[in-house]
């Protein structure tokens, strides 16, 4: 993933009549972003739990801009929030971290009870030293000490219900004192803009080398709802002038999903035909400078470079005057060196975009912005296989189709040219009701009005997975394709499939329901649905995940790798066996295993491979592709 990664909701949108009512946002049970950060990360969650805590100097500041889905553990003592760039609206800076009902697993509190209410996350500050500064005298009241911060309800989330809270409390005297709070509920529009609160420190019982803040959420504990999000955190003194509520920062805030349109991902071999027509030409950086006071000058960078990062294929610049309070888009055009990418591999493709702000010259009362340089620079990552897809990469709720038997859903593809579709790919979410059960009619259309069906696959059913890209994945005989396709299911029951729904992305033009005989745009929301189309010959290899039956039985890491592949095996799996297979099908390892070993890749080549474990009667459970980047 690109490290920032995206998840969740619970809006359910009820008209007059509920009976009326045919389409709904359900929410996830759980977080598939920490599901799949921990599968390539077992190693986190112990370094987390044996970091040092150690005492900190003011100013404290965070933006939750760094890489990674846990709190900064220089700052933070627990990780129970999560941090993304994906479910806020129109964050001051790049990345928040978001409270929940779900742990830091992922999973929900209580997973049984949906209605009960309690404290869920928590995010607790390291002791902070506000007894004595650097030189030696004492921090008192007229240090015009305060933590400022921004919050946000719901985003793209679960809105916080009235009985829901945001809790700030400093610790004293061995407890912890309520000093602030907000009520849920959305009112004029809260779930699009961040507010800004500002806390005094003004009790001199908090002025010790051992000061402590924690925020803390209350509702419920079923999962990925009641969201809540904050950014931009800062501890700091103000000294004998008074608090100063202007912040000298300028920050990327925006994420760019592809380099293609109108596909986030398409197959390799056909877009290297046809690059003119489907490579974006301009890279749009979003930025906002939240000095109330300063103008920046800086230098907007863009870069698009191979996988190894050696090649770039654009490398374009441009100096900028950024206004106060600017909330703004700079797009850099790239028309005349983009449309020019290669790839080592004959059939796959993996790009990075790198987006930066740099200080430049400016006149003489230029002041540098940043109190956090993390957030001047991101790097997305682009995968070019052999599928079409909408989607981001990651769902933030999932879709159904309610009180509504027999009803159908469609995604439209409008190919490049002419293929064969081998499988199709779908990411169901899991929410209170499980529905892994519920039969389904896997349909592919040349057309929907009239309707002409080129397949169909009945009573299959939705499969879960614990991975954010981990898509079931349901293999079709081989159906030549072209021109426009649709692909999606007609549900037996009358309860929808969860089916995952991209909020960051809108493609509604190419989304269609039916539930009456006749075919309609979805309206919801703005979005897509998480539904891929896998094109190509026999090998089904490149754009497929490692299946999924027994995943959590095995955790390979670091992905990619340059040197030694880590895996370690859960005790009561039963794989005896691990085989190393190139992109042919070529075997190049074959091992007994034992619940900890390393695999030494150092002497093969950079590309993809099929890391496969068995049991002692030689039967896959599971496999895992691996990206060799040296």
């Amino acid at each position: 993933m690109n490290h920032y990664i995206k998840v969740f909701i619970f809006l359910i949108f009820i008209s007059s009549s509920v009976f009326a009512q045919q389409e709904a946002l359900v929410p996830m049970r759980f977080n598939p972003s920490i599901k799949n950060y921990l599968r390539h990360h077992p190693e986190e969650f112990q370094q987390r739990v044996q970091s040092v805590i150690d005492t900190l100097a003011l100013p404290f500041i965070d933006d939750f801009s760094k890489p990674g889905i846990y709190p900064d553990q220089s700052l933070w003592t627990d990780m129970a929030v999560f941090v993304n760039t994906d479910i806020a609206r129109n964050p001051p800076t790049l990345g928040v971290a978001t409270f929940d009902g779900a742990d830091a697993y992922g999973n929900a509190y209580d997973p049984v009870n949906t209605f009960l209410q309690g404290s869920s996350d928590t995010l607790t500050s390291k002791p902070i030293n506000l007894y004595n500064k650097p030189g030696g005298a004492l921090y008192s009241v007229a240090d015009s000490i305060y933590l400022s911060f921004f919050y946000e309800k719901q985003g793209w989330g679960d809105k916080p219900d009235t009985p829901d809270s945001l809790i700030l409390e400093f610790f004293r005297n061995g407890q912890w004192v309520k000093q602030w709070f907000v009520k849920g509920g959305i009112t004029g529009n809260q779930d699009t803009f961040f507010v800004k609160v500002n806390i005094p420190l003004l009790d001199t019982t908090y002025f010790k080398n051992d000061f402590r803040f924690r925020f803390r959420t209350f509702g419920s504990l079923s999962g990925a709802v009641d969201l809540w999000h904050l950014d931009y955190i800062i501890l700091k003194e103000y000294g004998s002038g008074g608090f100063d509520n202007d912040i000298k920062e300028l920050s990327i805030v925006n994420r760019n999903v592809s380099i293609t349109y109108p596909f986030s991902s398409m197959p390799w071999k056909q877009l290297q035909n046809n690059q003119g027509t489907y490579i974006i030409n301009t890279l749009d950086d979003h930025y906002k400078n939240l000095s109330q006071t300063e103008t920046y000058f800086t230098n907007f960078s863009d870069k698009v470079l191979l996988e190894d990062f050696t090649a770039a294929f654009i490398d374009s610049a441009v100096n900028a005057t950024v206004n106060p309070m600017a909330d703004d888009h700079h797009v850099i055009s790239t028309i005349s060196v983009l449309n020019n990418l290669t790839s080592p591999h004959p059939d796959s493709a993996v790009f990075y975009s790198v987006h930066k702000l740099s200080r430049v010259l400016g006149p003489s009362n230029y002041v540098a912005p940043d109190n956090i340089r993390s957030n001047d620079s991101v790097v997305w990552r682009y995968e070019y296989n052999n599928y079409y897809s909408y989607d981001d990469g990651t769902s933030e709720i999932g879709y159904d189709l309610i009180n509504s038997p027999g009803g159908q859903l469609a995604m439209r593809f409008d190919l490049v040219q002419p293929d064969t579709l081998r499988a199709v790919r779908m990411l169901f979410v899991q929410q209170n009701l499980n529905v892994s059960n519920y039969l389904f009619t896997l349909k592919i259309w040349s057309s929907l009005s009239p309707e002409v069906i080129l397949y169909q696959q009945q009573n299959l059913k939705p499969v879960y997975t614990d991975s954010i890209d981990g898509m079931a994945t349901y293999v079709i005989p081989p159906l030549p394709v072209s021109g426009t396709i649709y692909i999606g299911f007609k549900q037996s029951a009358a309860d929808g499939l969860h089916l995952g729904f991209d909020r960051n992305t809108a493609n509604n033009s190419k989304m269609f329901y039916n539930v009456s005989g006749s075919w309609t745009n979805v309206s919801v929301a703005n979005g897509s649905f998480m539904i891929r189309a896998v094109m190509g010959g026999a090998d089904l290899f490149l754009g497929l995940n490692e299946q999924d039956e027994n995943i959590s039985d095995v955790f390979v890491y670091p992905n990619p790798v340059s040197d030694f592949i880590q895996c370690n095996i859960i005790d009561n799996a039963s794989i005896s066996n691990a085989e190393l297979r190139d992109a042919t099908g070529r075997i190049l390892l074959s091992k007994k295993v034992n619940h900890q070993f390393n695999i030494d890749v150092r002497n093969l080549a950079n590309g993809f491979y099929l890391l496969n474990f068995s049991d002692d009667k030689s039967q896959s459970l599971v496999t895992k592709k691996i990206l060799i980047s040296h």
